[in-house]
């Protein structure tokens, strides 16, 4: 049996678009494994150049499409006949991470499959009706997609099946997958985040921050339309789609920082009175961000979050998305007296190293 070391070792992602929550994780997998080559449906040379600098890698014919950062999202039905044409002939080891059908890669026998699961496809199962509804396509187009999803369902249950061992990155995804594939997790690893070293302020600003909320499962519209309401200082960072930009531009309380670097990020984070998501998360990187710089967290308790964020400790949850409980919620987090220390040291837990360790145990058991 081959060392670690010595294993050849694919990684197989889906989009390499943007440097989001999945592909910090795979930045990770790479660090663990500097000789692992990387499968991706599609991607950006500058993101691949940045962040996975020294692996090879090999997109689908997706990467062809014209306009691929404004159109990927509609060639959803062609993802799993793209991810089953890698040739995975040559590894001993392969990673998927996959928030779709990266999982559903074919893996020649006797290589082993771990499959790091962010979550089962949300816009075939629980959430089809915030990805397909009258907003995003026309009457006729929504006639013809329910056939097309019933197809991805069933591909995805047997995709499921595939990996020798599946990891989910959090018990709410673990209780997702057991049951839409009747498979549940054999463990569960939170992911890896980046931690704030710098000092922890006790002066805040009068400002909240929230992360990028383009996917429908985040809520942004309603974060947003709730901070509108309620006059609070919102600093929204990360990507937002123009529709979203051009309904909230006059409001002198919402300001769109779009893409900023880590160190902005983590600058932003440290002086802000708090961290908002409304989202119904599959775990959440962005809150733990936060907490690593002592800022506490407004959540809305679903999902993930639930998992990261102690309600009364390092943060306030509210029990539903109304305006009233939303109100309620900054009341009682304005009240609160924060241990800022206390929240940074909590934030530890969720630290890189802890996921390497973590990971390399369960691969060293595979063997």
């Amino acid at each position: 049996m081959k060392s670690n070391k010595d294993l050849k070792v694919a990684i197989v992602g889906e989009g390499f678009l943007f440097y989001e929550g999945a592909n910090r994780v795979n930045e990770v997998f790479c660090e663990m494994f500097p000789n692992a080559d990387i499968y991706g449906l599609f991607g950006k040379k500058k993101i691949m150049e940045e962040h996975f600098k020294g692996h090879k890698y090999k997109f689908s014919p997706l990467q062809n499409l014209p306009f691929l950062s404004f159109v990927y999202k509609y060639s959803y039905f062609r993802w799993p006949i793209a991810i089953e044409r890698f040739n995975l002939s040559e590894y001993d080891l392969v990673i998927s991470s996959s928030y779709c059908c990266a999982l559903g890669c074919i893996v020649p026998y006797p290589a082993k499959h771990i499959s790091y699961v962010h979550t089962p496809m949300r816009y075939a199962w629980d959430m089809k009706d915030r990805y397909f509804n009258r907003r995003n396509f026309s009457l006729w187009k929504l006639f013809v997609i329910p056939f097309f999803l019933n197809y991805l369902r069933t591909w995805d249950v047997c995709a499921a099946q595939r990996p020798d061992v599946l990891i989910a990155n959090s018990d709410f995804v673990g209780k997702r997958m057991k049951k839409y594939w009747k498979r549940e997790p054999d463990f569960v690893v939170h992911p890896p985040v980046d931690l704030y070293s710098g000092k922890i302020k006790k002066n805040r600003e009068e400002y909240f921050v929230t992360g990028s909320n383009t996917e429908p499962n985040k809520n942004g519209d309603i974060l947003l339309k709730h901070a509108r309401d309620s006059g609070i200082q919102l600093r929204v960072i990360g990507r937002v789609s123009r529709k979203i930009k051009r309904k909230y531009s006059k409001c002198t309380n919402i300001s769109f920082e779009g893409r900023v670097s880590d160190g902005e990020k983590y600058r932003l984070l440290a002086d802000a009175k708090g961290y908002i998501t409304l989202g119904v998360e599959d775990f959440g990187i962005f809150p733990i961000e936060a907490m690593s710089c002592g800022t506490p967290v407004l959540f809305y308790k679903n999902g993930g979050v639930c998992e990261s964020v102690v309600d009364g400790k390092t943060g306030i949850g509210i029990e539903s998305l109304s305006t009233e409980e939303f109100k309620k919620g900054i009341e009682v987090f304005d009240k609160k007296e924060w241990d800022y220390e206390d929240i940074c040291k909590y934030s530890k837990r969720f630290s890189k190293e802890r996921f390497k360790k973590e990971i390399g145990e369960i691969i060293n058991g595979s063997f």
